[in-house]
């Protein structure tokens, strides 16, 4: 494995682009001539989530990853509705600024919201980049099955969100994720000390607070929206799943099997929430198997 970048060499490997009035970080790798493929990466952790499989995935693909607002190097307004319809408009506009109008999409936990949203939108109205095809990866996607941790409980209550959110520290965040690994011995201590300096810039911790109320958007305010997302999705789409994952547990998986048309399953097997830093070449080769 190569050398775990730091925060800086991270930035350094990307860009800021002004988006709806937001700074918004993005990596963009990978021959310019290649297939697209557009990553949309999870909570609570950033576009650094993917920095194991870049290496492979760019021998393929022209690989754009962007921090949603909120995470990672983006702004973090505090004045933001952090709403994943929002996150959704980011993600459009930031393509478009671009001029990607075709791609693959990869979507992993509060990316595959992001995806369906996205899903959904297609069959409304034109859009600007069209998806070929989809990849959906470890994700709590129905809140009734996902399986939250404390953390999460924490910051997804209006009470104690604030209270939760000030206290996060590095401690804590670092404990929290690898909570959700299920080899122990793929995580260092290096990418998670990373992943904390990219959330705790600008204050990051209050970001993350405001951020989770994406819970109750699936849990009430788009959960039959985002469903139907699935069901209409028009593009092949593929589920790799760690089937160890203690938040996005394989029913998850197999009922979005379920729900998408001809979707393929595909599991990791001894494999948790973060497959992408888990089993980074097992990974890859789903990923690029399908989309190739």
């Amino acid at each position: 494995m190569n050398a775990v970048p730091d925060a800086g060499a991270w930035r350094d490997r990307g860009h800021f682009r002004e988006v709806l009035g937001l700074r918004v970080f993005v990596v963009d790798e990978g021959p310019r001539d290649a297939p697209v493929l557009l990553v949309l990466h999870g909570f609570p952790s950033c576009s650094f989530d993917f920095w194991r499989v870049l290496p492979a995935l760019t021998q393929e693909f022209r690989v754009v990853i962007h921090d949603h607002p909120g995470f990672g190097l983006s702004d973090k307004p505090r004045d933001y509705s952090y709403s994943l319809l929002a996150q959704a408009d980011v993600a459009e506009a930031l393509w478009e600024q671009m001029g990607i109008t075709h791609a693959h999409l990869l979507a992993h936990d509060y990316g595959t919201s992001i995806a369906a949203e996205l899903f959904m939108r297609a069959q409304e109205s034109a859009r600007q980049t069209t998806l070929d095809r989809a990849i959906l990866t470890n994700s709590g996607f129905f809140y009734a099955m996902a399986r939250l941790r404390p953390g999460q409980h924490a910051l997804r209550l209006p009470w104690l969100r604030p209270i939760a959110s000030r206290l996060m520290n590095g401690a804590f965040y670092r404990y929290a994720l690898a909570e959700v690994f299920a080899r122990k011995d793929a995580q260092t201590a290096a990418e998670l000390a990373t992943l904390w300096e990219l959330t705790r810039s600008n204050h990051g911790n209050i970001a993350l607070g405001l951020a989770s109320h994406y819970l109750e958007e699936r849990r009430y305010i788009h959960t039959a929206r985002w469903l139907r997302g699935l069901q209409v999705c028009n593009c092949k789409t593929a589920l790799i799943w760690g089937d160890r994952d203690p938040v996005g547990i394989p029913a998850i998986a197999e009922k979005l099997a379920q729900e998408i048309p001809d979707a393929e399953l595909h599991w990791l097997p001894g494999i948790g929430h973060y497959p992408m830093l888990e089993a980074a070449d097992e990974f890859s080769a789903l990923v690029t198997g399908f989309l190739s």
